[in-house]
């Protein structure tokens, strides 16, 4: 019985990190309560480079490229129509 539920909170775990898109709770909270100027950034067609390092100036946050790219896909649809898979602005 032990064994069983060490496997279901492991299952549950990665459930947890495959819905919130692998971000932590405090991370995704701290990145929501900045989402409009997060917005911003990206109606400028900021790279996600640069508005990493936005976040992590002023907020102190250190967030991977991946997880950032993610969290931008799935807040605010950005980059749009998946263009932009580099932090390069090349084409542009």
């Amino acid at each position: 019985m032990d064994k069983q539920l060490k496997d279901l909170v492991k299952k549950a775990g990665t459930f947890a990190r495959e819905k919130n898109g692998g971000l932590s709770h405090r991370i995704r909270t701290k990145l929501d309560e900045i989402k409009p100027a997060i917005a911003v950034l990206a109606q400028e067609r900021l790279t996600p480079s640069d508005i990493r390092e936005f976040i992590q100036k002023e907020t102190g946050m250190k967030i991977g490229i991946q997880n950032l790219r993610r969290y931008l896909k799935d807040s605010l649809n950005y980059p749009p129509n998946g263009s932009g898979g580099k932090d390069s602005a090349a084409g542009e």
